[in-house]
């Protein structure tokens, strides 16, 4: 609904119409049909009249560093590796959890987006999507909110290794690609007398598809099990004046490979490839802390500085265990659309 604008014409008009297109190929098809495509009004011509999108686009340096302590089956020992590199940070949140007392599907969402370029790691480091499937307002007093809700969830956490060393274990790869569960969502809004706005949500949901790097399992262009479990969830953050924020997360992400193949089995890749198995039967459990420090001018800028704690820890039927502790700093430049 953003892009479209009947007053337009000639290139512009055109580049608003593809666009309406491509993100919504039916309402394009519908305008086409319709020929509102390239009628002209005095009017904008959208649905809504205010779009609840919020867009906050940051750039800034990202420094990485790895402890780890591998299994020695794998080849890997104690290692200490660092990079550095420019981060690119996309944040997309689309409506109010608060504005109506029940919410329909997908009425509400946010999504995350982290990417790394001039490093060695993965160019796209981090994807986090989750989405409102139902959701009610259950209290309300004064500035003081509560939503419950059901939520649907799609994370992705990439860490490449950081050197050339053939010691290097690569510190996490995990994926809850099928995820959903229950969430609250807790908002505190600032008042004359309390300038002051605290949110917290806390979600705990079950995962049915997910996968997470395998330090041994080695086929192709395959290196992870996959497997299903469980997840849980803390975000929260006060902000002071709408200008200083300060947030603390909390992910946990348990996965478990139930069907393994048999590692006494001397396996063909051929075998491999039409084998019926998830990997190696193993566990798998990601846990990352992070804090935020963040300042937002009047200008729409911000500034933030952010540390995140990574901690993994597989536990393999038949093979030694691999734990690994990384964590990196952020220091961004932000620009809210």
């Amino acid at each position: 609904d953003l892009f479209i604008d009947n007053r337009a014409t000639g290139w512009e008009r055109i580049g608003r119409e593809l666009l309406t297109t491509v993100i919504s190929p039916i309402r394009g098809l519908n305008r086409l049909v319709t020929g509102k495509a390239w009628q002209r009004s005095y009017t904008k011509g959208r649905a809504f009249r205010s779009v609840p999108i919020n867009l906050l686009v940051s750039t800034g340096p990202r420094h990485i560093n790895l402890f780890s302590a591998a299994g020695a089956q794998a080849g890997q020992g104690n290692s200490k590796q660092s990079a550095t590199g420019m981060h690119i940070s996309l944040r997309l949140d689309y409506g109010n959890p608060f504005n109506d007392d029940y919410y329909s599907p997908y009425e509400w969402f946010q999504m995350r987006m982290g990417l790394d370029v001039l490093s060695s790691q993965p160019f796209i480091s981090q994807m986090n999507a989750v989405g409102a499937i139902w959701g009610k307002q259950i209290w309300n007093k004064g500035p003081r909110s509560l939503a419950a809700g059901i939520f649907q969830h799609f994370d992705y956490y990439d860490s490449g290794v950081i050197d050339d060393n053939p010691r290097s274990v690569n510190p996490y790869r995990l994926s809850e690609a099928a995820a959903v569960g229950g969430g609250l969502i807790y908002y505190k809004r600032n008042t004359p007398d309390n300038p002051t706005d605290i949110y917290a949500t806390l979600y705990l949901n079950g995962i049915a598809l997910g996968a997470s790097i395998s330090d041994y399992l080695q086929l192709d262009m395959r290196d992870y099990n996959l497997g299903s479990g469980y997840s849980t969830k803390l975000y929260s953050g006060i902000t002071y004046k709408e200008r200083w924020a300060f947030l603390l997360d909390l992910e946990n992400y348990h996965l478990f490979t139930w069907k393994g193949y048999d590692p006494d089995y001397a396996w063909t890749e051929e075998e491999w490839l039409s084998s019926n198995v998830q990997g190696e039967k193993s566990r798998a459990r990601l846990t990352i802390f992070s804090t935020t420090l963040a300042y937002v001018s009047k200008q729409r800028w911000n500034i933030a500085l952010s540390s995140r704690f990574f901690s993994r820890h597989t536990i393999y039927a038949s093979a030694p265990d691999v734990n690994n502790s990384t964590f990196d700093l952020r220091l961004t430049f932000g620009w809210r659309l």
